[in-house]
C-alpha cells in the first residue's frame, strides 16, 4: 500500500502515536472524535437494531350490539368492569318484539289445528280406498270407482303436505322472533373488560336505523403492541424475532416479547409507508392500558466478540472499504472488510486486529 503524507498536524500525530487510546462502550456512543485523533480498534460486542413506536391494543375485541329495537332498560356494567362470556351487560325493553312473538305463536296454534284436520282427512281417504270393493254386474272390480278413491286420497295427502310445510315455515319464523326477543338480554360474547359504553339507560335504539352499538369489550389480560415500522427497516424483521419493549410513560418498565405478525399491507403515515408489527404482551397485574405508547427494540444482527472501530474511521476507496493507519510522519491505507454497522461504529471482519491504531476521521484529502 502506498504511503502518503498525513495532512493533519504533526504534533497531534506524534502525541497520539505514543499509545493507542482505549474507550468504553459509553464513550463509543457519546464522545465526539477530534479531527486527526488516533484510536485503537477495540474488541467487544456490537449489535444492529431497529426501533419503532406503537400503541397497546386488546388482543381480542368484541363490539356488543343491540339486535332488537327498543329502549335500554338497564345497563348492568360500567366502563372498566370485568365481565365473563355470557354475562348479561344490558337489558332492552322490546314490547313490539314481544307482540311479534305472540302473533306468530297464535298463527302456530291455528296451523296445528289445520294439520290435524288434514291428517284426519287423509286417514279417511286412505280407509275409503282400502275398503272399497266395487264390482260390475259380472263381479269384476270397477276401475272407475278405484280411480276415484285413489284421486281423493292423493288430494287429501297433498293438502296435508301443504299444511305441514306452512306449519314448518311458521315454526322457523317463531324461532327467529324468539331469538330476537332473547337478544333483549344483551350478553358479553367474551371474557374481558368493558372498554367503552356507547348508550345510556332509557335511550331508544333501532338497529334498522344503524344505531345499534352498545359497548366495546376487550381482552386486556393479553395486549398487542402494534409497532409502526418503516419500509426500510421492516425487511429485517420476521415472526419469531425477539424484541424488548419499553413504556414511554415508564422507561424503567422493560418487557420482553416476540414478533407474532408482520402485516403485509402498509399504512401511509405522514406520506411515509409504515408496516404494522404485532407483539403480544402478557398484562400481568393489569398495569398496562390500551392506548399506551411503547418503544419496541429489535436486534437484527449481533456479535459478542467483534473488532470495532468508529464509523468515521472507515472510508471507501477504489478498492473498497479501508482504514488509515499511522505510519511514521504519515499514514498508510489498509483494505478491510466490514460487518455489522451502527450509527457510530462498524465491525471489522478482516484486515485489522484489536489494539491496532486507526485515524479518525478517515482522511478525505487523498
Amino acid at each position: 500500500m502506498a504511503r502518503k503524507v498525513l495532512i493533519y498536524l504533526g504534533a497531534l500525530v506524534c502525541a497520539s502515536a505514543v499509545g493507542a487510546v482505549a474507550w468504553s462502550s459509553a464513550d463509543r456512543e457519546t464522545a465526539p472524535m477530534e479531527r486527526g485523533t488516533i484510536v485503537a480498534a477495540q474488541r467487544g460486542p456490537i449489535e444492529s437494531t431497529v426501533s419503532a413506536f406503537g400503541r397497546f391494543e386488546p388482543s381480542v375485541e368484541a363490539q356488543v350490539s343491540q339486535l332488537v329495537a327498543g329502549r335500554i332498560g338497564a345497563l348492568t356494567v360500567r366502563a372498566g368492569d370485568r365481565v365473563t362470556a355470557g354475562q348479561v351487560v344490558a337489558m332492552v325493553e322490546a314490547p313490539l318484539q314481544e307482540l311479534s312473538v305472540e302473533a306468530v305463536e297464535s298463527r302456530m296454534k291455528r296451523l296445528d289445528a289445520v294439520v290435524r284436520q288434514r291428517e284426519a282427512e287423509a286417514r279417511l281417504a286412505r280407509q275409503t280406498r282400502d275398503t272399497a270393493k266395487p264390482v260390475d254386474e259380472r263381479g269384476r272390480p270397477s276401475p272407475e270407482v278405484i280411480g276415484k278413491a285413489n284421486a281423493e286420497l292423493a288430494v287429501a295427502e297433498a293438502l296435508l303436505a301443504q299444511a305441514q310445510a306452512l306449519r314448518d315455515e311458521t315454526q322457523a319464523e317463531l324461532r327467529r322472533e324468539q331469538v330476537l326477543l332473547d337478544h333483549a338480554r344483551i350478553s358479553s360474547p367474551i371474557d374481558g373488560t368493558v372498554l367503552e359504553i356507547h348508550v345510556r339507560a332509557v335511550e331508544y335504539n333501532d338497529p334498522e336505523n344503524g344505531s345499534n352499538k352498545v359497548m366495546l369489550i376487550g381482552d386486556t389480560d393479553q395486549l398487542l403492541l402494534k409497532a409502526m415500522v418503516s419500509e426500510a427497516d421492516v425487511l429485517d424483521l420476521h415472526p419469531g424475532m425477539a424484541a424488548q419493549v419499553t413504556l414511554v410513560s415508564d422507561p424503567d418498565m422493560i418487557l420482553s416479547s416476540t414478533v407474532s405478525i408482520v402485516r403485509p399491507q402498509p399504512q401511509e403515515v405522514n406520506g411515509a409507508m409504515m408496516y404494522v408489527v404485532e407483539l403480544p404482551i402478557a398484562n400481568t397485574g393489569g398495569r398496562l392500558k390500551p392506548g399506551m405508547t411503547a418503544r419496541a427494540r429489535f436486534v437484527t444482527s449481533s456479535d459478542s466478540d467483534a473488532v470495532i472501530v468508529p464509523r468515521v474511521a472507515v472510508g471507501v476507496t477504489d478498492n473498497g472499504p479501508a482504514v488509515a493507519i499511522p505510519a511514521g510522519d504519515g499514514f498508510e491505507l489498509r483494505a478491510v472488510e466490514t460487518g455489522i454497522e451502527t450509527r457510530s461504529h462498524k465491525q471489522i471482519t478482516s484486515g485489522l486486529s484489536a489494539g491496532q491504531p486507526v485515524i479518525v476521521p478517515f482522511p478525505k484529502d487523498l
